[in-house]
């Protein structure tokens, strides 16, 4: 039924980790030798999996801390329509405001980051498997 990323992630993770140098097929119980070189080019594979993975989750991570932002702004613009402009906690209110928007500019330079190397690793990941032969 197609390509699925959890097939491969479970094949992978089967794959490598037998002491004894052999791989079970996904699904199926039936035990597979595997030469060292193989062992080796799944590795790499599980390798570059996780890479992607761990760079993706620093991805979801900054967009979490633009998420709690924009719930502290929200909170923030709420609180200053209820207070008047002459008032103390407004001019808190205000500097929290800007702070908050120096926050977000560098989450954006964090983001563009995280979101390059997202790309490089998946790059990486999808010519590691075209290239893979046993």
């Amino acid at each position: 039924y197609g390509y699925r990323v959890d097939r491969v992630e479970n094949w992978l993770g089967l794959a490598v980790r037998d002491p004894a140098a052999e791989a079970i097929t996904p699904n199926s119980g039936v035990w597979l030798p595997v030469d060292a070189k193989s062992k080796a080019a799944l590795q790499r594979l599980a390798d570059l999996y996780k890479a992607r993975t761990a760079r993706r989750a620093e991805l979801d991570k900054v967009n979490a801390q633009f998420d709690q932002i924009e719930h502290d702004q929200d909170r923030i613009r709420q609180n200053l329509a209820a207070v008047p402009s002459n008032d103390a906690l407004h001019g808190r209110l205000v500097r929290s405001l800007e702070a908050l928007e120096g926050r977000i500019d560098a989450l954006h330079h964090a983001a563009e980051q995280a979101k390059t190397a997202v790309d490089r690793a998946q790059q990486e990941l999808e010519t590691a498997i075209l290239q893979f032969t046993l």
